[in-house]
């Protein structure tokens, strides 16, 4: 004997075909519109640079035979930007439908395309929708497997729902809510990906999220009033509950729904202030340029070009030794012949402008006296007796540090030398540096011992 609902399932569906959701009445649409902080991009004004010159200095290897001195430079450049603001807006769009079957009213209204998707999929946690078993399944059911909703997994099920609900959708469909319990995906699917396993077919899609973006650029308070619920709001309004589960199915009633016309965000003229972005380059300048050195403890002044394409200008100091190991002196940097127009780079050509506003300070080491002389006064160089079994190879003054390297000729004497040398590195530092508020500042000095005894390498800064 065939079962009763298998008996009246046929006539149910053919009342169905000719008057279900017959009935949708357009019950108004609101718009709901945000404008939210979108790009920061800069502004139409040039950005504002500071030039920041440097002389660099470097002795001639172990021999300081000779200094090679150029320019290097920072440039610091402050771009304004601003904030520019875009304005998003949906459309919910309210709907009443009577009639036998009400709910299918929302299939024979078909909405236009750019309308927020309802696929009814089991949501899985993690923003993840799929009929797709996980191969690590959460300790609950995901929301869409309720009861309710598993008891209208078949006809018969589909069926006894109906039977349950239509006395609730005569009664109170009219008076529900526009907003059902289940989760919106957006309006573009991304991808879709079918799979058949033990004799089951499972599906899982994923859609593009920009929709579920612009939905949480609204404030809380609108959310609630728009009804378009997503995974986000999962804990206040899973998907599929067993209430939304009856209201999905009725053989006669009133059924109401709505659906999200979502529109492409649009540019607004607004725009306010940004932070600036700065950006920081160091650069070193190609000649042509000249460069004057000046050691008045020697007598020695001299000025060298550096030529095109070169980085450095040199200077020869070997007829210069008076036994000192170093000398103080000022570098001016000179335009070349041609004049400032003749250095192209713009920014070569700031660096080198202000580089010639002023006198840079600088101590230059200073090679051994020729073999066979000795000073007999400022700039003179007579006969020499002895050798000093160490050599100051190279003095490097920047930011605030001094770096003095040593070689060392005669390896028993290193610590000798070490005790010696020290206070000379010292007042150095303290010649270079500790002028103006950091006359009162202790400096602290490090030696390194390389190469086996045969190089000191001392490096002072401030405490």
């Amino acid at each position: 004997m065939k079962h009763p609902f298998a008996i009246l399932l046929p006539a149910l569906a053919a009342t169905g075909i000719l008057g279900s959701g017959c009935i949708a009445i357009p019950m108004g649409t609101e718009t709901f519109t945000t404008e939210y902080p979108a790009e920061i991009r800069p502004t139409a004004k040039p950005p504002v640079k500071t030039y920041e010159p440097e002389p660099t200095i470097k002795n001639d290897g172990e021999t300081n035979f000779s200094v090679f001195i150029g320019l290097d430079g920072r440039i610091t450049s402050e771009q304004a930007q601003e904030q520019h603001y875009e304005q998003g807006s949906i459309e919910k769009r309210k709907y009443l439908s009577f009639g036998f079957f009400p709910q299918n009213g929302s299939f024979w209204n078909q909405p236009p395309t750019n309308v927020l998707c309802q696929q009814g999929l089991p949501y899985q946690g993690d923003g993840i929708y799929s009929t797709m078993p996980l191969k690590n399944p959460p300790t609950e059911k995901p929301h869409g497997s309720l009861w309710a909703w598993n008891a209208g997994a078949d006809s018969e099920g589909k069926f006894l729902l109906s039977i349950l609900n239509t006395p609730f959708a005569v009664l109170f469909g009219a008076f529900m809510p526009f907003e059902h319990d289940r989760h919106y995906y957006g309006r573009f699917l991304s991808s879709e990906e079918k799979t058949f396993e033990n004799g089951a077919r499972y599906t899982s899609r994923t859609y593009r999220a920009e929709d579920l973006a612009l939905l949480l650029k609204f404030s809380q308070e609108e959310r609630e009033r728009i009804g378009a619920w997503t995974f986000h709001e999962d804990a206040t309004h899973p998907q599929n509950t067993f209430a939304n589960s009856f209201s999905r199915a009725a053989l006669f009633g009133f059924y109401k729904w709505c659906y999200y016309v979502v529109h492409d965000p649009q540019e607004t003229e607004r725009t306010s202030r940004a932070d600036s972005k700065k950006t920081t380059i160091s650069r070193t300048v190609p000649g042509p340029y000249s460069v004057l050195l000046s050691l008045p403890s020697l007598d020695y002044c001299q000025t060298a070009d550096v030529p095109p394409g070169e980085n450095k200008a040199e200077f020869r100091l070997l007829d210069a030794a008076n036994g000192d190991s170093f000398a103080n002196g000022t570098v001016r940097f000179l335009p070349p012949p041609g004049g400032l127009a003749a250095v192209r780079n713009d920014e070569d050509r700031a660096l080198l402008e202000l580089a010639m506003e002023k006198e840079w300070p600088v101590t230059v080491a200073l090679p051994a006296p020729r073999l066979g002389s000795a000073t007999t006064g400022r700039g003179a160089v007579t006969n020499r007796t002895s050798v000093e079994p160490y050599q100051i190879s190279s003095i490097e003054p920047k930011d605030g540090t001094l770096t003095v390297r040593v070689t060392v000729t005669d390896t028993s004497k290193t610590f000798e030398i070490d005790r010696k040398v020290q206070p000379e590195v010292r007042r150095m530092f303290r010649e270079q540096f500790a002028t103006g508020e950091n006359a009162t500042r202790r400096e602290a000095l490090r030696m390194d011992l390389l190469e086996g005894g045969k190089a000191l390498v001392y490096t002072v800064t401030f405490e």
